[in-house]
């Protein structure tokens, strides 16, 4: 068996409130496509304790399990929105202040 990586003790907050989301969501969304447990299972390829702990938000399921759940559902477009790759590292750069000069001569 793998070492699990994170606990609920360790694993923060924000992550841990958005795979409550997304198990609800998960959930909800099957139950409203009338699909069983066992169905859903078959389809993604997992367990069904694997699912059963999808549908909990346990931090220990692998992201996979959730994202293949979510596109099963129909719903991985709408709460997993692709990030544009021209975007990605813009928002954290901070450009190197113009004044500063560095002296290379040694």
């Amino acid at each position: 068996m793998p070492k699990k990586l994170l606990s609920t003790t360790t694993t923060p907050t924000s992550v841990l409130e958005k795979l409550r989301s997304w198990a609800q969501v998960i959930r909800a969304e099957r139950v409203s496509q009338r699909l069983t447990a066992e169905a859903l299972c078959l389809r993604a390829g997992v367990s069904r304790s694997s699912l059963r702990r999808v549908e909990q938000g346990d931090p220990t399921v692998g992201i996979n399990v959730y994202l293949c759940a979510l596109l099963i559902l129909g719903k991985l477009d709408v709460l997993c929105p692709d990030v544009p790759m021209s975007s990605v590292g813009q928002s954290r750069a901070r450009p190197r202040p113009v004044d500063v000069l560095l002296d290379d001569n040694f």
